[in-house]
């Protein structure tokens, strides 16, 4: 009897533990068992210290105790341990264990994105579409509406090559033409242009509907200062000048911008090769999400681009005549060729843009194809000049240059088809929830352009050029030129 009653004893210690402690985390607990009529210990027919309870034959001796005292053994679908009728939906105590229950779902409702609610946000009408601002984080776009992008440019060309223009012998008193031992200085294969080209770049848009699935933009970009000019001076030794072929005579010759005829005298100057490079451009694109799913996307895009590319080159020379001929000493000579081209496009581009992150990073890629008219304007000038000592004699200009003569001075101009493939790619950092820093690489290619450095035709029928020389012929040449570099900027989302 003893023994019955010490158990009977730690029973009913255990349950008012236990509905305390339930008690203590959930208080609205206290009104779902309170509610209950049936729900007190004693009643029916069986006690807690019931020593059948497991092996009883519930078809035999059904079990009528309440329901919230039932063996999990008798009846598997009623737990052990009584439940609130419903779990808080907005915060679950770090002491509460969610085995054995179900713990409800994230409400993404209650998080507040860097452009409004996620409630805000929905799928695109398709089921492989899913918002990624369900869920906080911080790569995450959110459901801002709009973008505003700008930073600079750093970019280089490659193409565009010219004839040798600038050449030097290594000897005093050797001619420098094409060949061993003549060094290039500038043009073939050293090239010329290739500095760096500094720019930027600044776009704006906003997206159409709350699910970012469709969004328009703009986009405007250029390279400017890109100028670049290599002079080249008489060392008092070695031959300096211009390579050309004679085709009066036939055969490799060179204009004398620096030269030691020993003792009777030499020639002194200097020649320089200028380059010039701009490039303005702008697009206007629809875009649309064609796979969106959780922190990665792929937008189609198609649209408007316009681009206006310029090229020029520049050849100078000035010497002074100081060796003893017809031509009286301190006698000054300058040469102005201009050899320029314009490119006008305009037309239609389509391609794909990718997008994913992890965490604070973001890896964006981009590939558009263009395809349109190409209006081209080659325009090619001289001048030459000639003013002799004081009191020799008067002084002469032509419209002529060394490479441009009256045979290919002028303008032509022609419309063609082109296409111009661009790739870029995007690394960025998001340093706030609207802010992001992006460092990348562009690649851009023109099919089709007129440059400056392609009309040059070195052959010149020197023995006419005060009359009508039938060299040089005007080119109307054309190259592929590859435009790329890196780009820094700033995103920013609202």
């Amino acid at each position: 009897m003893i023994k019955k009653r010490l158990i009977f004893s730690l029973a009913l210690a255990g349950a008012c533990f236990q509905t305390g402690s339930l008690f203590a985390q959930y208080p609205d607990s206290k009104s779902y068992l309170s509610s209950s009529s049936v729900a007190r210990i004693g009643d029916g027919a069986s006690s807690i210290g019931d020593s059948d309870r497991l092996t009883r034959d519930t078809t035999a001796s059904p079990d009528t105790r309440p329901a919230e005292f039932r063996d999990n053994s008798v009846n598997t679908s009623i737990k052990s341990d009584p439940l609130p009728p419903e779990a808080p939906s907005t915060y679950i105590p770090a002491s509460y264990s969610t085995s054995g229950y179900a713990v409800p779902e994230y409400d993404s409702s209650s998080y507040q994105g860097s452009g409004g609610s996620a409630a805000s946000c929905s799928s695109c009408g398709d089921s492989g579409l899913q918002m990624s601002c369900a869920a906080p984080s911080i790569c995450d776009s959110g459901c801002s509406t709009a973008w505003i992008e700008g930073g600079a440019l750093l970019w280089w060309r490659a193409g565009g090559q010219t004839p040798p223009l600038v050449t030097r012998h290594p000897n005093a008193g050797g001619l420098p033409v094409l060949g061993a031992p003549t060094e290039v200085l500038a043009g073939g294969e050293q090239g010329v242009g290739t500095n760096l080209l500094p720019g930027f770049y600044g776009g704006m848009g906003m997206w159409l509907d709350s699910s970012q699935c469709v969004g328009v933009g703009a986009r405007a970009f250029g390279l400017f200062g890109g100028g670049n000019t290599q002079n080249y001076t008489f060392d008092g030794t070695r031959s300096l000048g211009v390579p050309f072929f004679n085709t009066t005579l036939g055969v490799d010759d060179a204009y004398l911008v620096g030269f030691n005829a020993g003792n009777l005298g030499s020639n002194t100057g200097s020649v320089s090769v200028a380059t010039d490079l701009d490039l303005i451009g702008g697009e206007a694109y629809l875009r649309k999400a064609i796979i969106k799913n959780g922190s990665t996307r792929i937008d189609a895009v198609g649209g408007y681009l316009f681009t206006k590319l310029d090229d020029s080159l520049i050849l100078r020379t000035n010497y002074t005549d100081g060796i003893t001929n017809a031509i009286a000493n301190g006698t000054n000579f300058t040469t102005i060729d201009q050899f320029s081209g314009s490119n006008v496009f305009h037309g239609g581009e389509f391609g794909l843009l990718a997008e994913g992150c992890r965490g604070k990073w973001t890896l964006s890629s981009g590939t558009k194809f263009a395809l349109g008219n190409m209006n081209q304007t080659s325009t090619l000038s001289g001048l030459y000049s000639e003013v002799p000592p004081p009191n020799v004699g008067a002084a002469f200009t032509d419209n002529r240059g060394l490479l441009v003569q009256q045979s290919n001075t002028g303008t032509q101009t022609r419309n063609t088809f082109a296409f111009i493939p661009q790739v870029d790619l995007k690394l960025g950092y998001q340093v706030s929830c609207n802010l992001r820093f992006d460092v990348g690489y562009s690649f851009l290619y023109f099919s089709d352009v007129v440059l400056g450095g392609n009309q040059i035709d070195t052959n010149v029928d020197i023995g006419n050029v005060l009359a009508v020389p039938v060299a040089p012929r005007a080119k109307f040449e054309t190259d592929s030129l590859i435009l790329h570099g890196l780009n820094l900027g700033a995103t920013f989302t609202f």
